[in-house]
């Protein structure tokens, strides 16, 4: 009788025990399901604010670059209102001018301030110089200058200029010069090549 009172106790005792186990189990379970959940879900919020933060991007460039090709149209038909703009223009192309007159080479940059045509006739004026051994030393400075009139591709502008100069045979003497003075001149500037030049 003792001895089956003791089995059936022992029997309970491995019953709640396999209990006890198996509710661990199922807490393990529980936890374990939950981390996925969790990291289904952080996943998923993870990618998605990806793909929102792509598409942000994606508007701020289009913006940017609407607003860049805004500024592009604004320089094509407008930036040369800024007059610091245009002197420089001038200023360059009457230092490339001085340069090829005194027996220099052609800047390297001069396509990027003369047009086609105004080196042509630089280069003509040098050749003449050069048949009578002769160069020019200029000085030009530039006093005021004014938009006569304008259309998208082409600018006419008045200028007043002071300006003096000496000419000088090839031992480097002083064979001419004029002395300073102001006088009024005409330029016409034209587009091209996404740039305006001296024509």
């Amino acid at each position: 009788m003792q001895e089956k009172k003791a089995g059936a106790k022992k029997e309970k005792m491995r019953l709640v025990s396999l209990r006890s186990r198996l509710q661990g189990l199922e807490r393990k379970k529980e936890i374990v399901i939950g981390l996925i959940a969790t990291t289904i879900l952080g996943g998923f919020v993870f990618l998605s604010s990806m793909q929102i933060g792509v598409r942000e991007r994606r508007i701020r460039m289009t913006e940017y670059q609407g607003k860049e090709m805004k500024g592009t149209e604004r320089a094509r038909s407008n930036n040369i209102s800024d007059m610091g703009s245009i002197y420089y223009v001038l200023s360059r192309y009457h230092s490339i001018k001085g340069d090829v007159l005194a027996g220099r080479s052609l800047p390297i940059d001069a396509r990027y301030y003369l047009s086609d045509n105004a080196i042509e006739r630089l280069m003509y004026e040098r050749e003449r110089d050069r048949e009578k051994g002769e160069t020019q030393d200029i000085d030009v400075r530039i006093r005021k200058v004014s938009i006569e009139g304008r259309t998208e591709s082409r600018l006419s502008l008045k200028t007043i200029l002071d300006y003096k100069d000496k000419r000088l045979n090839k031992k480097g003497n002083v064979i001419s010069e004029t002395p300073n003075h102001s006088f009024e001149r005409m330029y016409t500037l034209i587009y091209k090549g996404n740039r305006w030049l001296v024509n």
